[in-house]
């Protein structure tokens, strides 16, 4: 059985809305419960924390599934999820002392933030998760962007 997933090449998506099927078996194991998690952290009443906050909005739940894709798509290890007080979600990731935390706002915008061991901060916006999220979990791998952008460019170069 096989399940249709976007493809990135070169950090953009082909021509095709869906240029490739990918294998049950292909897609990480940390995948599916992802995606429930976020189903069940959407399915929260509001002030689900006692301090009146808000649930899970539409665009922050739509945006975590396509980051979830993007993320699987470009072999990231499982995030850890947590909901935010004002109907946002957090995906969260640590590996070699570095931290990078993906904050999905409740308008589906997204905000990061990168933690070097050194205690090094970066914080940014996410206007193209396709092209920047590959690149953020990179850094999270490597502890460099320039390394991250030179992997990538590796990794979907196409052949002449």
């Amino acid at each position: 059985m096989a399940t249709a997933v976007r493809a990135m090449r070169g950090g953009l998506p082909s021509q095709n809305q869906w240029s490739s099927v990918m294998p049950l078996s292909d897609i990480p194991y940390w995948y599916t419960r992802a995606v429930q998690t976020v189903m069940r952290l959407a399915d929260q009443a509001e002030n689900w924390d006692g301090y009146g906050s808000l649930n899970i909005q539409i665009p922050a739940r739509t945006r975590a599934n396509e980051l979830l894709a993007i993320l699987s798509i470009n072999g990231a290890s499982a995030p850890h999820i947590a909901p935010l007080s004002g109907g946002g979600l957090q995906f969260e990731w640590e590996f070699a002392g570095r931290e990078l935390e993906l904050e999905i706002l409740p308008t589906g915008d997204i905000d990061f933030l990168t933690t070097s061991p050194n205690g090094e901060m970066l914080q940014g916006e996410v206007p193209d998760p396709k092209k920047q999220i590959p690149l953020l979990f990179g850094w999270l791998i490597t502890g460099e962007f320039t390394t991250a952008a030179s992997y990538l460019e590796n990794r979907y170069a196409t052949s002449p």
